[in-house]
């Protein structure tokens, strides 16, 4: 593996990324900091995985983005994780139509629903949603 550091020569970076190791309400923020900050002391990229539970690609990338972006880098990026099945305003009142006409069938509604929509959901995303309504 190749030795990689982060070297900052300019002390306000150094302790802007202190500030958002020790009290950034962003656990990612934190980790990445400090992985930086780590690596701005000589510490190995071997040893910088180890100790926050990652591979030796991840911190790459980690060092990537800091070069290139700087602090935008360190917080996690708008648009993750997967989006709603369940998200429009027909959805919305074609589930409440249903769950209206059987308030004790809850199953049924389900049924009817998703014939009805044409998508594919579990009826715990559908318990979901009508908790979510």
């Amino acid at each position: 593996m190749r030795k990689r550091y982060i070297n900052i020569e300019n002390k306000e970076e150094i302790e802007k990324l202190i500030r958002l190791k020790r009290s950034s309400k962003s656990r990612q923020e934190r980790i990445r900091s400090g992985a930086i900050i780590l690596s701005n002391e000589g510490v190995q990229i071997k040893d910088i995985a180890k100790k926050y539970n990652t591979t030796w690609r991840t911190i790459f990338s980690w060092f990537n983005g800091w070069e290139e972006n700087g602090f935008k880098s360190l917080s996690r990026k708008q648009g993750g994780g997967r989006k709603a099945i369940l998200n429009t305003a027909i959805h919305k009142e074609v589930v409440l139509k249903h769950i209206e006409e059987n308030p004790h069938k809850p199953k049924k509604a389900y049924a009817l629903a998703t014939k009805e929509l044409d998508v594919e959901i579990s009826y715990k995303t559908f318990k979901y949603f009508l908790k979510k309504l």
